[in-house]
């Protein structure tokens, strides 16, 4: 499941479960639609992911160029109370072949 909560110019969207094909292209629309929008700082909650496959990780290398571009700043959570910054979107595949 992908839902995401926007308040102000900061989103949190949150994945339990698969984050696969089945969401990844909903989650890509959502989170260039709020960078565009001008979401600032976007927080991807992935503590609850059971999978993150290659469709995934490209929609969150995407979301970083977009928002990197735009001078925002995107996090990932990948368990609680820790949140990875993502300051270039090869940062993205580093975060997931570790």
């Amino acid at each position: 499941m992908y839902q995401s909560i926007r308040i102000d110019d900061e989103l949190l969207a949150i994945v339990d479960g698969r984050f696969d094909g089945t969401w990844a292209p909903r989650a890509y629309t959502d989170l260039i639609d709020s960078i565009n929008g001008g979401v600032h700082r976007i927080v991807v909650d992935l503590c609850e992911a059971t999978e993150v496959d290659e469709g995934a990780v490209a929609v969150l290398a995407a979301a970083a160029v977009a928002a990197l571009g735009q001078g925002g700043r995107l996090f990932l959570a990948l368990t609680p109370g820790d949140l990875v910054e993502i300051r270039d979107p090869a940062g993205v595949r580093t975060v997931f072949d570790a």
